[in-house]
């Protein structure tokens, strides 16, 4: 087939934004994770005006969540959830807030190579030329953690600590269920979640270096019994669950 057209949907820009994140140790995960599904199904609800994942820095997971234009009734719901997801996890450390406005946020992150609206206009190359990285990534269909894909990810974090990424984001709510799981190319239309792994090394790493645990991290979540369902967005080229040939590979990550 042949993409004869994109549909692009645009919204009004924030009036405000309101972000906090707090950091957990890599055992508290498995609590952390399950706390966090659990109520995805509400958070992607659009009434909220939200946006949260859980990631990872330096072998530690980070609880993250952000409100965009909320009014103080949103603002109070969402502390609420962060708070109580934060107590089932056992509590965790340097809880950090952060408000101001949309082009005060895009310019925040220091990862990136923006430092002024001017930047913004800018697509820096990517990745960055120092930068050896491997992405991977499952799709789950459920708003469910299992206890191996949790043993999973915390033996990722503590085996590989600095070099392993982890982004947990969700994937469902009305804007993407609203749309047949066949409408478009988009593979993913039925998940709930998506667990998205990375390896990140620098100049003088070997390929190979980021591409056998990263091989080895889906292999062991392949094992989990999750679908074998990547995200394309990071697509994995040697998916290990679709490496029978190239038909598989686009199964895994398309419609159709």
């Amino acid at each position: 087939g042949v993409v004869t057209k994109f549909i692009v949907q645009g919204y009004d820009m924030p009036s405000s934004v309101w972000a906090a994140k707090i950091i957990f140790r890599s055992d508290q995960l498995p609590a952390l994770l399950k706390a966090w599904v659990a109520r995805i199904e509400e958070f992607s609800d659009p009434v909220h005006s939200m946006f949260t994942n859980v990631h990872s820095y330096l072998g530690n997971p980070i609880l993250s969540m952000t409100c965009y234009s909320c009014s103080d009734a949103q603002l109070s719901w969402m502390k609420t959830q962060f708070s109580e997801i934060t107590e089932l996890a056992g509590g965790g450390t340097d809880y950090t807030v952060w408000a101001g406005s949309w082009f005060d946020r895009l310019l925040k992150e220091d990862w990136d190579e923006y430092e002024t609206l001017d930047d913004l206009d800018v697509k820096p190359e990517w990745p960055p030329v120092w930068a050896v990285l491997a992405n991977g990534a499952h799709m789950v269909p459920s708003y469910d953690a299992s206890d191996e894909m949790l043993a999973v990810i915390q033996n990722a974090l503590e085996t590989y600590g600095d070099g392993f990424f982890l982004y947990v984001y969700i994937m469902s709510g009305p804007h993407i269920s609203s749309v047949p799981p066949t409408a478009t190319a988009y593979g993913g239309r039925e998940a709930k979640y998506v667990v998205h792994y990375k390896f990140i090394g620098g100049e003088e790493t070997e390929e190979t270096e980021v591409k056998f645990p990263l091989r080895d991290v889906s292999m062991a979540l392949d094992a989990t019994g999750l679908p074998c369902k990547g995200f394309y967005n990071y697509a994995d080229r040697e998916y290990p669950c679709a490496a029978e040939s190239g038909e598989s590979w686009l199964e895994a990550h398309f419609s159709d």
